[in-house]
């Protein structure tokens, strides 16, 4: 966990610690799903395609993991604009009632 706090009052706070439980959390219980699932099928005689959703919840993990760490190493020294899209009237949220 990680807290800063500003002279204004003002403090950011966040947990470091997700990116070290989450992904092996999912990925051992993909694996885990994945055995019993088969291991159940195969004791009562039927056929198991759980490995194409086993391997999807794996990538999506990883690509997941790596998006997370890309952002939190991208935006710190990227900070938001202050007026992102200063061409866009704001009147145009609702087109259809507005006329």
């Amino acid at each position: 966990m990680h807290l800063t706090c500003h002279a204004d009052g003002s403090c950011e706070f966040a947990r470091r610690g997700v990116l070290y439980y989450w992904p092996p959390a999912l990925l051992s219980a993909y694996a885990t799903i994945t055995f019993w699932y088969v291991r159940t099928a195969r004791t009562r005689g039927l056929g198991a395609r759980v490995m194409p959703y086993a391997i999807t919840g794996a990538v999506t993990t990883v690509v997941f993991t790596a998006a997370w760490v890309a952002a939190a190493l991208y935006f710190p020294s990227h900070p938001a604009p202050i007026d992102p899209l200063p061409y866009w009237p704001t009147w145009r949220w609702c087109c259809w009632c507005c006329r």
